[in-house]
Order: C-alpha cells, then structure tokens, then sequence
C-alpha cells in the first residue's frame, strides 16, 4: 500500500476521513517511516517534473531571445 492508495477516493466528510486515518495507523509499513508514532507528524516527499516528457518542443514564445 501507498499513500497514494489512502488517498484515491477523497473523503467527504469526517467519517470517511477517520476510516483513512485508521488504515494508515494500523499499516505497520506506515509507522515510523510515513507516520510518527503519536500520529501527529507525517513525512511528505514530493518529486517534481519540470518538463513533460510525452512533449519533444517546449513553448518559450513570449521569452526575450536573450
């Protein structure tokens, strides 16, 4: 399971949301590795792409050629 799993459907309501924080508490892959053990603090990677790769040309009209 990943983060992205937890997250799939959205939650709507408080409900829902409580059955997220559930799963991810009682995932012993998450404990202490995405989640601290009180719970209270998460770690959040982010890897981002600053160019698409499906494109081949890149856009720069409105650039200065300098």
């Amino acid at each position: 399971m990943i983060v992205e799993d937890l997250f799939e459907d959205w939650p709507e309501n408080e409900a829902e949301l409580a059955v997220i924080r559930d799963r991810a508490r009682e995932n012993p892959i998450y404990e202490n590795l995405l989640l601290s053990q009180n719970g209270e603090l998460t770690t959040l990677a982010i890897r981002f792409s600053t160019y698409s790769e499906s494109s081949d040309e890149i856009d720069l009209s409105g650039f200065d050629d300098e």
